[in-house]
């Protein structure tokens, strides 16, 4: 798993790497002091905590220039910014962590985060759920989209190798 760290403040990405070398020794840690750095490289983070007030591209900047390369990363704004939580959705982010954050909520925001990267790790030669939909429906299966959805929630690779199948039949 690659957890990557772009931030402009030295102290800021120190802090965070002491945080996650701790709580995810095996991880391979990702460090970029820019936006324009981050987008230079070619490996691709699983999990990406991006600060928005840099000097040049901003974090905002960087994450939709990301998303037009990738969508597979996990975003996680970290900053001391309230002003663009909003637009953090418009960029398929994450969590929002405002600077100060504590170590309980930072430690609650990375575990559900490697929780998300594990089961898409998990299920990833299986189609996702909206291809699966789509194919559904284009062979003209009806589906209970609430209980499918409510099985993919509780056991995702189950769920849509078993619909999967199905739809195969």
């Amino acid at each position: 798993m690659r957890i990557a760290i772009c931030d402009d403040e030295k102290e800021i990405r120190d802090m965070l790497t002491e945080k996650i070398e701790r709580l995810y020794p095996k991880a391979d840690l990702l460090l970029y002091q820019s936006g324009e750095e981050l987008l230079l490289t070619d490996a691709e983070p699983d999990i990406l905590l991006l600060d928005i007030q840099m000097s040049g591209k901003n974090g905002m900047e960087t994450a939709r220039e990301l998303r037009r390369k990738s969508k597979k990363t996990i975003l996680i704004f970290v900053t001391a910014l309230e002003d663009f939580v909003f637009q953090a959705f418009d960029v398929g982010a994450f969590h929002y962590l405002v600077k100060p954050f504590d170590d309980n909520k930072f430690t609650e925001v990375l575990g559900n985060a490697v929780r998300e990267y594990e089961a898409v790790m998990e299920c990833s030669p299986v189609l996702s759920v909206s291809r699966l939909v789509a194919t559904a429906y284009q062979f003209g299966l009806q589906l209970s989209l609430v209980s499918s959805f409510q099985s993919v929630c509780v056991s995702p690779c189950h769920s849509l190798t078993r619909l999967s199948r199905l739809m195969i039949q």
